[in-house]
């Protein structure tokens, strides 16, 4: 709706002027004109025109030579207006324009554009002709100047005969092929195309005066060409996108239907194309979905058994074990090599620990020494999750051991056991029960307690097969989803980006590098068992057994008096007693150790 504000000269110099297409007469095709375009509602639009040539309403009223306010709504094909009202304002300047006239204009466009379509019959010719310097109009002229052309015909029937090019045909073809698709996305709709061709026919004349010849000549031209001028122009231009091969035409008709033949034929053509490009455009037509997302994984070590307890240029997170420490149950740990450094071996890559069992003292070139077997401690550290095999050589401990074990989390696969062992579990062997503060034989998985107090007293193969640490892994997914059927909702593309990553550990309450919400996530994720492997001590409920010496001295084994008083005084005896004496003294040791010895088997 407007009203009378709209029509003020104001506004019309706010708007500006410009050429819009009018029907041409009464002709199927439009014409430029001038004028100020105040309002439009879809097809319906109004105009302050000036000096309309010529155009017949739809009543059948012709307007010609006139400034006024047009009221017209579009042609079928969308090339030019067909005008509905014209209300004359000719001989008059633009601010003496009554309110009474522009309160009319402002009724009628309101009527029209509410389905009452407004019309006005009485045609208009306002313009006063102009006359010549004989005072002739140019009807007065055209009159005599074809009666001079006639008395003087019977002189010039041989004379060539000329007409200057110009264009008497522009119109520009427009066809709109309709998307049949409705999204499924709300708000989302998919738009129609349309095609556009401009054709023009350049009139022209030559021959004879007594036999003249009219051609015209059919061309495609650029749509938004201006200003075409003469033939010439035209065919020798960049504009010209198609010439006629049947050029040139003895009617103006023919031209014109060919043009129309041809842009039909081209609209028939693209069909199937643009009827594929919908289709395709529905099918494949996506929706951006973005999120962020939270996992918790076990992030596997690549360090061996070896590394993660023999090297100290590790960081404290890289390694799964520790000490244990003051205040802790168990306190404490390390690997026992023993009094020569032979008490242990590493095989299969440092991933495999045999503890080996010595059961007799050493000999050297010293005398007889202290000799002791291997050993291990340590607790796992919180966030790791260990996978460990165990094997012995000691068949009673293995027979007794799979019968305690049959309802706990260690398992025995033919004489190894297998077993996890997670945060603040601990893993305790002293193969001869040899040190103070390292229990017999102690392995806890998930606080489930494995224990004996009394020593193996056999080789020992402890295989590293497995460390996991927990880890999360914080990440922003960009998805593009088809929005259609029939693959609504699956996933085209995806693009994920890695925003943070870290291992699962608490300072002051919260992840390192998360706020509380993020820490909040993670720990929504977490098993049962994951939250337990983040312990970091645990009781285990043992007591401590008395360590046993490595071997019985030969001075606590014989009695006095001290070695050389059991040999005779000349040198020849008290060698030959010496080397009787030694060799007694070892037998004796090997015999009461291995008596001390009797936990093994």
């Amino acid at each position: 709706m407007i009203t009378i504000q709209d029509l003020s000269i104001d506004n019309l110099r706010s708007i500006g002027g410009s050429n819009f297409r009018i029907r041409q007469g009464n002709l199927n095709q439009g014409v430029e004109t001038y004028g100020y375009r105040i309002a439009q509602n879809q097809d319906i639009q109004l105009h302050y025109a000036m000096n309309i040539q010529a155009t017949t309403l739809e009543s059948g009223a012709q307007i010609r030579n006139a400034d006024g306010y047009l009221i017209s709504q579009r042609s079928p094909n969308g090339n030019y207006q067909i005008g509905l009202a014209f209300f004359n304002t000719s001989g008059t300047t633009y601010s003496t324009i009554s309110d009474s006239l522009k309160f009319q204009v402002v009724e009628a466009y309101n009527q029209t554009i509410q389905g009452d379509f407004v019309q006005t019959s009485e045609s208009v010719d306002e313009y006063e002709p102009s006359r010549n310097e004989q005072g002739e109009t140019a009807q007065e002229q055209r009159a005599r100047e074809e009666q001079q052309a006639e008395e003087q015909a019977g002189q010039a029937v041989n004379e060539p005969f000329y007409l200057e090019p110009a264009v008497v045909y522009d119109n520009l073809f427009e066809h709109t092929y309709e998307n049949p698709y409705t999204s499924s996305i709300a708000g989302r709709s998919y738009g129609d195309y349309s095609i556009r061709q401009r054709y023009v026919v350049v009139k022209s004349g030559r021959g004879l005066v007594s036999n003249p010849i009219i051609e015209f000549n059919l061309y495609q031209v650029i749509h938004d060409t201006k200003n075409l001028g003469t033939e010439f122009y035209v065919i020798s231009s960049r504009k010209v996108e198609w010439t006629d091969p049947r050029n040139p035409y003895s009617t103006l008709e023919e031209a014109v239907q060919t043009a129309q033949n041809r842009f039909d034929e081209y609209v028939a053509s693209r069909d199937s194309e643009f009827q594929e490009l919908f289709t395709n455009q529905y099918l494949n037509d996506v929706v951006s979905e973005e999120s962020d997302y939270f996992e918790v994984y076990w992030k596997q070590s690549n360090l061996s058994f070896r590394d993660m307890t023999s090297r100290d240029d590790l960081e404290y997170s890289e390694t799964a074990f520790r000490k244990g420490r003051e205040g802790e149950e168990r306190v404490g740990g390390s690997i026992y090599t023993g009094d020569y450094n032979d008490a242990v071996k590493w095989t299969n890559n440092g991933n495999t620990l045999e503890l080996v069992d010595f059961d007799t003292p050493r000999v050297t070139t010293r005398g007889i020494t202290r000799n002791t077997s291997g050993g291990i401690a340590f607790t796992v550290k919180q966030g790791w999750k260990v996978n460990f095999t165990l094997k012995t050589n000691a068949i009673v401990f293995t027979q007794n051991s799979q019968e305690e074990l049959e309802t706990s989390p260690i398992t025995l696969e033919g004489e190894t056991f297998v077993f996890d062992m997670i945060g603040g579990d601990r893993l305790e062997i002293d193969i001869d029960n040899e040190r103070d503060g390292v229990y017999p034989f102690l392995v806890t998985s998930n606080g489930y307690v494995w224990e004996s107090n009394v020593e193996i007293d056999d080789e020992v193969f402890l295989t590293m097969n497995k460390a996991e640490q927990l880890y999360y892994k914080f990440t922003k997914s960009v998805k593009e989803v088809y929005a259609n059927p029939p693959r609504q909702g699956e996933i085209k593309t995806q693009n994920d980006e890695l925003i943070s990553e870290g291992r699962v550990v608490y300072i002051d309450g919260l992840i390192p590098n998360l706020d509380a919400v993020e820490t909040g996530r993670v720990n929504a994720l977490l098993t049962d068992y994951q939250k337990e492997s983040l312990t970091y001590t645990r009781t285990f409920g043992i007591v401590d057994v008395e360590a046993e010496s490595s071997f019985t001295a030969p001075s606590d084994i014989l009695p006095s008096p001290s070695i050389p008083d059991l040999v005779a005084d000349n040198w020849q005896t008290w060698i030959i007693g010496g080397v009787l004496a030694v060799g007694a003294f070892i037998l004796l040791a090997v015999f009461i150790n291995a008596r001390a010895r009797g936990g093994g088997e």
